[in-house]
């Protein structure tokens, strides 16, 4: 019962008043977070988008070794290229979370200091985490789902929630472990709010999609690195959304 009167408290929320209040508090957590990320981020964000727009240069790399019969190279580099830019997406979100997150420290370097040798460790193993639950999905074989997709929408979406929860509890082994389990809960208890704004994202996702790749008469080559980059601008605004509910 207690579960049930949680879904419908949280499908209050999509009510006209009170979901426009929500989105209101959530604007102006996006416009302090992007302001903090901006002043005490901004050389990584740069060096995160340089990476983005430069990726099809090394794609295309990849492409002339395989063309050339070095496929193992070409496998070698494709995959430090596929663990870069997946430290380059955790630390652009941990950063999100370590600013995002309510506390009585005054955001400054000194608190990004704190945390980064408190919890930053602690972060990769809660993220890696989340993305070993999602795993198993690689081996499924659904008709219609992009597998590859939903495993790293569902992996990000968990490690999000269990970042909040990691970084105002305790920083043990039991601390980061638990973490996990109490953003599986948040989620059990608010599924049809989360369930609900994760498709309306991916919705809102494709039509971006949709409308990039027709307008860039060139396809792929030109519209993935607007694409990606776009992604990572919207991030922050994503965290602030999801941090709100926390």
């Amino acid at each position: 019962m207690l579960l049930f009167r949680s879904w419908k408290e949280s499908l209050l929320l999509f009510l006209p008043k009170n979901y426009k209040l929500f989105l209101l508090v959530t604007l102006k957590a996006a416009i302090q977070l992007y302001k903090e990320l901006v002043h005490y981020c901004w050389w990584f964000i740069a060096l995160a988008i340089g990476a983005y727009i430069g990726a099809p240069m090394i794609r295309d790399s990849i492409n002339t070794l395989v063309a050339q019969g070095h496929e193992a190279q070409a496998g070698i580099l494709l995959m430090v290229l596929g663990i870069a830019f997946f430290i380059l997406e955790f630390i652009w979100t941990f950063l999100q979370v370590v600013f995002a997150r309510p506390s009585t420290d005054r955001k400054g370097w000194g608190y990004l200091g704190t945390m980064f040798k408190g919890t930053f460790v602690g972060s990769i193993i809660v993220t890696l985490l989340s993305v070993a639950l999602f795993f198993p999905l690689l081996f499924l074989h659904p008709v219609m789902l992009n597998k590859v997709l939903f495993l790293f929408s569902g992996a990000y979406g968990l490690s999000l929630i269990a970042l909040f929860f990691y970084m105002d509890g305790d920083h043990g082994i039991k601390g980061t472990v638990g973490s996990i389990w109490r953003a599986l809960l948040h989620i059990a208890y608010n599924l049809p709010f989360i369930a609900i704004s994760f498709i309306g994202l991916l919705l809102l996702n494709y039509a971006f999609n949709m409308l990039l790749f027709t307008l860039m008469p060139t396809g792929s080559v030109s519209a993935l690195p607007i694409h990606r980059v776009m992604q990572f601008i919207l991030m922050p605004a994503v965290t602030a959304y999801f941090k709100q509910f926390y």
